[in-house]
């Protein structure tokens, strides 16, 4: 049995309402456009604007995969019905690493510091203590990004290592941190 995130509304530090709902195939258009704005507002994620390159089909096909995986998420933050957030976990297929999963998260900036990462972060620990499916969780993020890093921390995520030149921006390198949580 596939656990499930039911829709919910939380408030937001500033008062207004974010709704956190699992993507749907039909929301793969307006997800796409979502990728390709909130890419070309930071250098924090691992793709840059136009460099997100599925198709509407593509995509919708991508959605309705991760709907039915018994180990795969993909979660968005909406306000007022826009996307303003998302992230997704991917755990391996095979037996020996279906248990393990590694997740992106982005939002949009001008939501940044309402606490949309904050429940995105706890919906998705939830749901992946749920599974009975998910034993641990992973994800890479940019050294010189402190606000993710303490997030990432206070939830319990610990360093495990560190890539070097992981990451290339107009000729310019960064070093990720390697960071995981158990469950």
């Amino acid at each position: 049995m596939t656990a499930k995130v039911e829709p919910q509304t939380y408030s937001l530090k500033d008062g207004s309402m974010v709704t956190l709902r699992e993507a749907e195939s039909s929301d793969a258009r307006e997800l796409l456009a979502y990728l390709n704005y909130v890419a070309g507002e930071s250098n924090f994620l691992s793709f840059g604007k136009n460099e997100f390159e599925l198709s509407k089909t593509e995509e919708a096909d991508f959605l309705r995969k991760c709907h039915e995986a018994n180990n795969e998420l993909y979660l968005l933050a909406l306000v007022q019905n826009q996307i303003v957030g998302a992230i997704h976990l991917a755990a391996g297929k095979r037996a020996r690493v279906r248990h393990s999963g590694e997740f992106g998260i982005s939002i949009i900036k001008a939501y940044w510091g309402l606490g949309i990462g904050n429940i995105l972060l706890d919906a998705l620990i939830q749901w992946a203590k749920a599974t009975n499916i998910i034993k641990k969780i992973n994800l890479k993020v940019r050294t010189d990004n402190p606000r993710a890093i303490a997030l990432y921390k206070r939830k319990g995520f610990i360093h495990e290592g560190t890539l070097a030149n992981e990451i290339c921006i107009e000729g310019q390198f960064y070093n990720l941190y390697a960071m995981g949580l158990n469950l």
